[in-house]
């Protein structure tokens, strides 16, 4: 039986994005059969092969094989699977797929004002303090840095973080509690290490769904539950057959809604109910509120070591600076513990000595300030910019985080205002596109039609650019609609 080039099919080589991965899949394998890596009759790998080949679940490979059947490049046979169809008649020169492909990438617009990211401002990053701590840490000559931290991370930069929560998020915790990884990506593949096999993990929807697939592959169950006004649904909670809950209740993602003290009170008692039950609180842009007292973690509620709390310095630092970290409550430090030996730290030691210095001697306090000061002017920049072409524009989301959701009071067509913002450089999402179940969206018809505008990646000068792009493609699309 033929197999799939490896290097071709693993995880980092396909798209992030779920709603395109089982199409980055279809291209992929339409490609290898194209250019003969298949000749005509030969089977492909199963759908739990190819799923273990690229990483993804087997829902995806699922997708991307029932697409090229549609289109006659392979077909299946009852128990015994794929194969792949004699598509001589198909079949074009690579050379002229070369050209189509040069061909359509020259037509590809530019983009040059992207409101779907979220990285920090690069002109705001500490580079003066991060070169001093570099060279600070060098010319100590500790061989520590030449060593292999613990698995759950340098002890000195956990105690740290450890004083950082407990002064910034009032997060009790000891410094044992938190554990580093390069990624949340990664501390969830740890968490799957040691919570109770079989364990259902439930999602807010609308929410962040890109560690769904992660769980999954993991072999747990995944369920996405709605959110009404003040958060994730209790009744749909109590209804489902979740053990652990994913969510963001103090800036919700992507509504930007604050969970009140009651629903919070709610989920902790759901969580007590069985020693197995565990919320999982992404803090992942506490640091940039500009109005108000700081808003409280649900981890500062949990009387009962029912809460894991995670955050990560890439919002308020660099992608690229990679470095998470979670609290795990005391109950759940044995099975970590038991896991210590079959993994080891990702993060280099000197990157986390530098993290600790910064936060030792201040500097990376400064840097917040500096950056949620550079943020709020972007968000107000952005909401008079607004303000400006449409008076009558509904804007949604509490005064905090680097993205605000706009439902403008001009009526348009997600698609094609898509494709025409596309063709001006400029590119958006839609709530729907945080959406694992579409058809709830009808319970909330003051969500229809809205668009997440994430704001940090860009300058002041490009945020009003960007708007009077936005609101030129919408004006003609509103033509078009009436």
């Amino acid at each position: 039986m033929s197999k799939f080039n490896q290097t071709s099919f693993t995880n980092e080589s396909l798209a992030k994005d779920k709603l395109t991965l089982y199409v980055e899949l279809y291209k992929r394998v339409k490609t290898s059969i194209l250019h003969g890596e298949f000749p005509a009759g030969s089977k492909l790998p199963s759908k739990r092969n190819l799923s273990i080949q690229t990483g993804y679940s087997i829902n995806t490979v699922l997708k991307a094989y029932e697409q090229l059947e549609v289109e006659g490049y392979i077909y299946s046979m009852e128990r015994k699977g794929y194969f792949v169809a004699d598509i001589k008649t198909l079949i074009q020169p690579i050379q002229q797929i070369q050209e189509m492909n040069q061909t359509t990438h020259s037509q590809t617009q530019e983009i040059r004002f992207d409101f779907t990211s979220s990285i920090p401002d690069q002109e705001n990053f500490p580079f003066t303090d991060l070169r001093k701590a570099f060279n600070t840490i060098l010319m100590e000559e500790d061989d520590s840095i030449l060593k292999t931290s613990p698995l759950a991370g340098d002890d000195s930069l956990r105690q740290s973080i450890q004083q950082y929560l407990s002064l910034s998020r009032n997060v009790p915790c000891r410094m044992e509690q938190i554990v580093l990884g390069p990624s949340s990506q990664y501390l969830f593949t740890l968490l799957c290490q040691i919570i109770e096999p079989k364990s259902c993990f439930a999602f807010e929807d609308p929410g962040y769904h890109r560690f769904m697939e992660l769980i999954e592959l993991h072999h747990f169950q995944t369920c996405a539950l709605p959110i009404d006004q003040h958060g994730l649904s209790i009744e749909e909670l109590h209804q489902s057959k979740a053990s652990l809950v994913y969510l963001s209740p103090n800036h919700q993602f992507p509504t930007g809604s604050i969970m009140p003290i009651e629903r919070r009170q709610d989920l902790l008692e759901w969580a007590s109910q069985d020693e197995h039950r565990y919320l999982i609180e992404d803090d992942y842009d506490s640091e940039f509120q500009y109005a108000g007292k700081p808003i409280p973690s649900l981890s500062s509620l949990d009387q009962k070591g029912k809460v894991i709390y995670m955050g990560s310095f890439s919002r308020s630092l660099a992608t690229g600076f990679r470095m998470s970290y979670m609290v795990l409550p005391e109950q759940l430090l044995n099975a970590f513990k038991r896991i210590e030996t079959m993994f080891t730290c990702p993060i280099s030691s000197l990157t986390q000595k530098v993290m600790d210095k910064l936060m030792r001697c201040g500097q990376f306090e400064r840097h917040l300030n500096r950056s949620r000061l550079r943020n709020k002017r972007k968000r107000e920049s952005l909401l008079a910019a607004i303000s400006q072409h449409d008076h009558q524009a509904k804007l949604i989301g509490a005064p905090a985080g680097l993205h605000i959701l706009l439902k403008p009071s001009l009526p348009f067509d997600t698609e094609p205002l898509n494709e025409a913002l596309k063709m001006l450089g400029l590119k958006i999402a839609f709530l729907n596109d945080f959406l694992n179940k579409p058809s709830w969206l009808k319970n909330f018809t003051e969500y229809e039609n809205t668009i997440y505008l994430g704001f940090s990646s860009l300058s002041l000068t490009e945020i009003p650019q960007a708007v009077d792009l936005l609101y030129q493609a919408l004006r003609q699309q509103t033509k078009k609609v009436r």
